[in-house]
């Protein structure tokens, strides 16, 4: 694992998501392993571990810290977007294929994205969406 404490400078993004997560190593394979996203730097000690993750231009943060409440009944919801409805429809079906628990199906809203969603390990709700 790696394990920096300076930021990278793709970490300086206008807006990053940060989410306390109960598990710190189940959600780092859940985001890693089955949604694909790429670990760009892991940090930890003895109170604290967090993660960037970067996916398809976004840039997600995960952390347990011991001095921070477990979260209970989340109501986050975090969408990523892709640059056409191709990609997600390619990105949807390798997700069911890997045995990927689907949260919402596939569908066009009534505003017109198409956008499907999973839950993660502590219920967060992760959105996936194409114009």
């Amino acid at each position: 694992m790696k394990d920096h404490k300076e930021m990278t400078n793709a970490e300086y993004t206008p807006l990053a998501v940060e989410i306390t997560v109960s598990n710190f190593e189940r959600s780092l394979s859940f985001y890693q392993d089955k949604l694909g996203f790429e670990v760009a730097r892991i940090y930890k000690d003895e109170q604290y571990t967090f993660a960037s993750l970067f996916f398809n231009g976004s840039l997600l943060m995960i952390k347990q810290d011991d001095r921070v409440a477990k979260p209970k009944n989340p109501i986050i919801q975090i969408r990523f977007i892709f640059s056409n409805v191709e990609e997600l429809n390619q990105y949807y079906e390798k997700i069911k294929k890997n045995g990927m628990k689907i949260y919402k199906p596939l569908e066009r809203q009534y505003y017109g994205l198409y956008r499907f969603s999973v839950e993660d390990p502590d219920g967060y709700e992760i959105k996936f969406g194409a114009k």
